[in-house]
């Protein structure tokens, strides 16, 4: 899962407990999710589970979660602007790396790339990636 680096800073100092998403993949509750800091960091920066997923309107996300999103009400309402139904994902077990996994290793030693959003791994490459962090 690809997210900006300043709220995966928030989300490793435990600030940030929900991920907001316009989308999310089927049965996202229950995965383990790798954390792409897609900014500066350009690698992955931890591991987590996907707890729960909340779904609503922008609006009863936003009074239900406020205090754990890691945004302001203005980037809020950009992220979910012309958008009828938002999601939060709840992570938990949210587990930094030992050792970030940079995006030149990713592609050339893993031969995976970044997504913009959202990727499926198959077991084996899920199962490199998880030794690669550890």
């Amino acid at each position: 899962m690809s997210i900006q680096t300043r709220y995966v800073r928030l989300i490793l100092d435990g600030t940030k407990k929900f991920e907001l998403r316009r989308r999310v993949p089927n049965r996202a509750t229950g995965m383990t999710v790798f954390v792409y800091s897609s900014g500066q960091d350009r690698a992955i920066m931890a591991h987590a589970k996907v707890a729960d997923v909340a779904t609503g309107t922008p609006e009863s996300i936003w009074k239900r979660f406020s205090l754990e999103l890691g945004v302001n009400r203005q980037e809020f309402d950009d992220y979910f602007q012309g958008v009828e139904i938002a999601y939060a994902l709840q992570l938990s077990e949210v587990t930094p790396s030992q050792r970030p996994v940079s995006l030149a290793e990713l592609r050339s030693d893993l031969g995976l790339e970044p997504p913009q959003s959202w990727r499926y791994l198959g077991s084996d490459s899920h199962a490199r990636l998880l030794a690669t962090t550890a």
